[in-house]
Order: structure tokens, then sequence, then C-alpha cells
């Protein structure tokens, strides 16, 4: 129809999206914190709707598929 649409892409936060809507957001930024983490999301979800966050490093490989 002779014009252009564009849009602005951004980053959603999708913890304060959950937070939002009544979610509980447990996070582990690390893998020390991933056993606390673990423990405080399971121990939320008998009381609401959980959800446990885990943040990887996208260019990390598990250790296991690099042993032959």
């Amino acid at each position: 129809y002779g014009t252009t649409f564009t849009t602005q892409v951004f980053p959603i936060d999708y913890t304060k999206v959950l937070e939002g809507i009544g979610v509980k957001v447990v996070e582990a930024r690390d893998r020390e914190e991933l056993r606390r983490a673990t423990e405080e999301a399971v121990s939320w979800s008998a009381k609401m709707p959980t959800v446990l966050r885990v943040r990887v490093n996208p260019n990390s490989v598990p250790s296991r598929l690099t042993r032959r």
C-alpha cells in the first residue's frame, strides 16, 4: 500500500511479567545459588505458582558433551 511498517523490539523482563500476574519467581544466577534457589522454589510451589529461573551462559557447553 505504499507505506513502510516498522516496529522497535525491546527486551522483555519476563520476571516482572510473571510477578505481575501473581507468579513467584526464584532466580539462580550461578551454580552456587542453584541448590538454595531450588529448595526455595519447591517450598513456594506449595503456596502459589512458582518459576525457577536459572541463568546460564548460552556459550557454555556441558562437560559431559566434551568428554569422549
